[in-house]
């Protein structure tokens, strides 16, 4: 008798070929994953720093027309397209000095904190404004 030669795999290197290829897949998968998260994480960065460039804005702009709701400590959330995302303002007012013609300059300390709510994340700005 003569030995059939076959030609084609075996089921061990078929199975070995399949274990190998869900490595590479799982691999990839936890990539894609972590780079959804970090999209996300920098997607909520960008969004806290506009938004507190916007309340600053906003209490700069009450500083300037005299607004003193703007200017007063508080907090809240933010509309469309921003919803989940909280701020809270905590502002000092500070007299720095009288001037000789009896002008009296002021400081404004802001500290401003925005966060989106179920993110264990907060941004923090502290800053003066003088008027």
């Amino acid at each position: 008798m003569h030995a059939r030669s076959r030609s084609g795999f075996t089921l061990v290197e078929l199975l070995i070929s399949v274990v190998i290829l869900s490595i590479g897949v799982v691999a990839v998968l936890h990539a894609f994953e972590r780079s959804l998260f970090a999209l996300g994480s920098a997607r909520d960065h960008l969004w806290s720093n506009l938004l507190i460039r916007e309340k600053i804005s906003e209490i700069e702009v009450g500083l300037i027309t005299g607004d003193s709701e703007s200017i007063d400590s508080g907090m809240g959330d933010f509309d469309e397209p921003y919803e989940g995302f909280a701020w809270e303002s905590s502002n000092e007012e500070f007299a720095i000095q009288e001037s000789a013609e009896g002008v009296t300059n002021k400081v404004l300390s802001i500290e401003l904190t925005i966060w989106r709510r179920g993110v264990n994340r907060d941004y923090v700005v502290q800053t003066l404004r003088a008027y």
